[in-house]
């Protein structure tokens, strides 16, 4: 088989390892931080750190991987995300499971630039394309993959922590193994939001309220399935149902959006994530039927819109600037990542674990709006400038590398 080929294999192993592990762990914490009595703020404030420990990543991880190179870095990282895992089941306090929510953050950031490095080198113009899709696969099947291994586990256990612990750490494995080019080393992120949002306004409004409702949503959901269900292994499912008509959904909406204006594709599906996320809230103890026919759509509706959002920046700026625009924009998605939990958490005391809907209604009804406004003061972009979709995940900045950009000279026109 072809070294690069073996590679690239080698590489996604490691992620879709990786990814594992990590979704998995990202059900068990709320579910057992609720068996052992943690207040939801405190369970929405170890969420939120999570990605406060992925954004610091992005920003100075880089400067690691010139310093130690890329091999010795994922290693490092990947020892200690499988230990901090692994530490949670024994040190069980709100400030420890904070803390080492932030280093796993961290860890996971380092992980995925160390990855995301990789196949940015490995690939050359006719394959990139291929190589993203099958790192999206990677990425949404592992994440998959850990929310079904939730409903057979038992979050009181010792055992399936343990478990995202191994994984993590078999990560090692194919990369220890992997043999040729070394990644170019790349310069630290440097966070201009105001910049960014001259270029992309629409990008930076949009993305910063997705991550105020994915980020809540990851970290609380869990909560809100226990409580419909008062079943532990039906919120495997539910998350897995979520995440699994999110996936589907991407690239049938993402086509869509290539032949008509986008915002209306982020209005409309905004409106019906909006829709479907007050069922959520309104209909309690529904049968689990029921229950999983809403999240589906749900999930086809919210979580393509990240994607979405990219695209339509992908069809406002040039193609020399999409990289950095499209990277700032996945800080401005860590930042409401990080607001989101807390937010939503507080909701949750006062009201109740269905208040988590209501809220992610409210926040989707915010996008449709912003978008309707734009769309009535701004003309959209004429067809034959468009770019094609492309599905993104919400790793690093990194993986805008990845995306197959048109060779032909895009228009300067921006979203303003």
């Amino acid at each position: 088989m072809n070294p690069t080929v073996i590679a690239i294999i080698s590489v996604l192993a490691a992620i879709f390892l990786c990814e594992f592990g990590s979704s998995l762990l990202g059900i068990l914490q709320p579910i057992r931080g609720l068996q052992e009595g943690f207040p939801n703020y405190g369970i929405g404030t170890i969420g939120m750190a999570y990605y406060f420990g992925f954004i610091l990543g992005c920003l100075f991880i880089p400067r690691l991987i010139k310093r130690f190179g890329h091999i010795r870095t994922f290693s490092a990282f990947a020892a200690i995300a499988g230990s901090s895992a692994l530490l949670n089941v024994f040190i069980i306090d709100i400030i420890a499971w904070f803390l080492l929510r932030i280093i796993f953050g961290f860890c996971m950031a380092g992980l995925f630039t160390v990855a995301e490095s990789w196949l940015n080198e490995l690939a050359v113009p006719k394959t990139r394309g291929r190589i993203l899709a099958g790192y999206m696969v990677a990425v949404w099947f592992a994440v998959l993959s850990g929310k079904l291994l939730f409903s057979v586990q038992d979050p009181s256990d010792v055992l399936p922590f343990a478990i995202v612990s191994i994984l993590i750490s078999l990560s090692l494995v194919p990369v220890a193994l992997t043999t040729g080019v070394t990644p170019e080393q790349k310069e630290a992120v440097r966070f201009r939001p105001r910049d960014v949002f001259e270029a992309a306004p629409i990008g930076v409004v949009t993305c910063f309220l997705i991550g105020m409702i994915n980020g809540a949503l990851w970290v609380l959901a869990p909560i809100y399935a226990q409580v419909q269900t008062q079943s532990t292994a039906s919120v495997g499912i539910f998350m897995a149902v979520l995440v699994f008509g999110g996936a589907l959904a991407q690239w049938p909406i993402g086509k869509l959006s290539d032949h008509v204006d986008r915002r209306w594709v982020i209005l409309i599906s905004s409106m019906i994530a909006s829709a479907f996320g007050i069922g959520l809230a309104a209909l309690q103890h529904i049968d689990q039927f029921g229950l999983f026919a809403f999240a589906f759509v749900f999930g086809a509706a919210a979580l393509p819109l990240y994607s979405l959002c990219i695209a339509h920046v992908n069809d406002q700026v040039t193609s020399e600037m999409f990289i950095e625009v499209s990277g700032q924009l996945l800080l401005t998605f860590g930042l409401g990542a990080i607001i989101g939990p807390l937010i939503a958490s507080v909701l949750i005391d006062i009201i109740n674990a269905y208040a988590l809907f209501a809220y992610t209604a409210a926040v989707h009804v915010l996008i449709a709006s912003y978008a309707a406004w734009r769309m009535f003061k701004v003309s959209p972009v004429p067809k034959e400038e468009r770019g094609s979709f492309t599905a993104i995940p919400q790793t690093t900045p990194q993986v805008f590398e990845m995306q197959p950009t048109s060779t032909s000279e895009k228009s300067t026109q921006t979203d303003k």
